[in-house]
């Protein structure tokens, strides 16, 4: 009796994205009726145009979150004259031959060097409220879950301060693949008391510094911040600090339904003065409704805006996109909280640098 042959399981696929077909009337933002043929025709006419210029010109996105996402994705996939010009070997080739004799010599230095286990460091803010709280998410897979790349355990040492740089605790916990860490860095701060009701928030920050003891390849250690709403929550992963001078943000002046914080860390020695300027869009405002706030911050203390667009220049603007303008004379990190009126829903995001 003829046995059939065994089916041989297919190949998994490892790329973690799928290819996608679109079609040019498929419908970008149904809130305005913008298609994907519209954004392809303004992407022509205007191939370096910003993706909040798109937003200002054609309306889309702007009335709801999920078409902002969707416009993103596709302006972000949509195809530039000059994408891909040149090739990946040309391109090093061209940043070997302008890297200086020093760093020349350390490449080659480099390459003969034992490895050392590194120290990493990151500084967030946190927040906490009644209705919300900040935690810390580690969790060290190998790239891509490769098993090729072992990843070894690490610990992690938090050190958590208040807004004026205080140290309010430390605590060292291990991570690994099987083990990750979910901390939870606001219960040090104390629930806000009330007398400001502008901010409805407390604040402060954490160092969050992993150390190995053998050299290893990083893996997904980076640090997730996660701050939890009583109706949803967002997350962003943390960065190194970044160096005086300017960041920008964009947002979206909503204030029936979203109010937008920007957090400062001084991640200095030194205390160092913040400047946010908003709102900033192309000349439809006059010098008059430009908002400035100034604040110095404390040596690593923390500091926490609320970017609010007054009734009667919102009136004046043609618009709801805007920029907010960040500026510091030292190491800081920011980062940027929406969330609902009520604060039970949160998004995180940190600005671009300029």
């Amino acid at each position: 009796m003829e046995q059939s042959p065994k089916k041989r399981a297919p190949k998994r696929n490892r790329s973690l994205r799928t290819e996608q077909k679109f079609d040019s009337e498929d419908l970008i933002c149904g809130c305005v009726g913008f298609s994907l043929a519209d954004l392809n025709e303004l992407v022509a006419k205007d191939p370096d145009m910003r993706f909040e210029d798109l937003m200002a010109q054609s309306g889309a996105g702007t009335t709801c979150t999920a078409c902002m996402l969707s416009l993103e994705y596709h302006f972000t996939n949509s195809s530039r004259p000059n994408a891909g010009s040149q090739s990946s070997k040309k391109v090093k080739h061209q940043a070997a031959s302008t890297m200086s004799l020093k760093y020349r010599l350390y490449d080659f230095l480099d390459r003969y060097s034992p490895m050392l286990p590194a120290h990493l460091v990151n500084t967030v803010p946190i927040f906490r409220s009644d209705s919300l709280s900040t935690h810390i998410r580690i969790a060290n897979d190998a790239m891509f879950y490769d098993p090729e790349h072992e990843v070894h355990e690490g610990t992690v040492i938090f050190t958590v301060r208040n807004a004026d740089g205080k140290t309010l605790g430390k605590e060292s916990l291990p991570f690994s693949d099987t083990s990750p860490v979910y901390f939870d860095a606001s219960r040090f701060l104390d629930l806000p008391d009330g007398k400001n009701s502008d901010i409805p928030l407390e604040v402060g920050s954490i160092d969050i510094r992993r150390v190995w003891k053998t050299p290893t390849v990083r893996g997904t250690s980076r640090p997730q911040i996660i701050v939890e709403g009583k109706n949803g929550c967002g997350g962003v992963h943390s960065q190194g600090p970044q160096g005086a001078g300017e960041a920008w943000y964009s947002t979206i002046h909503r204030p029936g339904d979203v109010k937008t914080f920007i957090a400062y860390c001084n991640c200095d020695r030194r205390p160092i003065d913040v400047e946010l300027t908003f709102p900033l869009m192309d000349k439809s405002l006059g010098a008059d409704q430009i908002t400035k706030i100034r604040e110095r911050i404390p040596r690593r203390g923390t500091r926490l805006f609320e970017i609010s667009v007054p009734e009667e220049t919102a009136a004046k603007m043609p618009y709801p996109v805007f920029d907010v303008c960040c500026s510091a004379n030292g190491l800081n990190k920011a980062i940027i909280l929406d969330t609902s009126p009520d604060l039970d829903q949160i998004s995180l995001d940190h600005p671009a640098s300029g």
